[in-house]
């Protein structure tokens, strides 16, 4: 498997690409978000995340559906939030 950036930063990129995301209007439809998990891959990180309201009630209305993990590559790919990728909203 190749060298892959640690969890931790993997979630730092993932929650800096969806407060980026967020300033840039593209989850202005959303309610806030947080990460809510992370599986490491052959090919890096899956980081999920969920919406708050739901992560702190379990109540399945206030449960985000249709988006996908973020995915972050390995060490040595875009060092940034661009480097993660996946983070969208898929219409409901």
């Amino acid at each position: 498997m190749p060298d892959v950036i640690t969890r931790e930063r993997a979630v730092a990129l993932v929650e800096a690409l969806l407060i980026r995301q967020r300033r840039e209007g593209r989850l202005a439809d959303v309610p806030e978000v947080a990460v809510c998990g992370v599986e490491e891959h052959a090919l890096g990180w899956l980081v999920a995340w969920q919406s708050v309201e739901y992560l702190r009630s379990g109540d399945f209305g206030r449960m985000l559906v249709g988006q996908g993990p973020a995915a972050c590559p390995p060490a040595g790919a875009a060092d940034g939030p661009e480097g993660c990728q996946g983070v969208r909203r898929r219409a409901m």
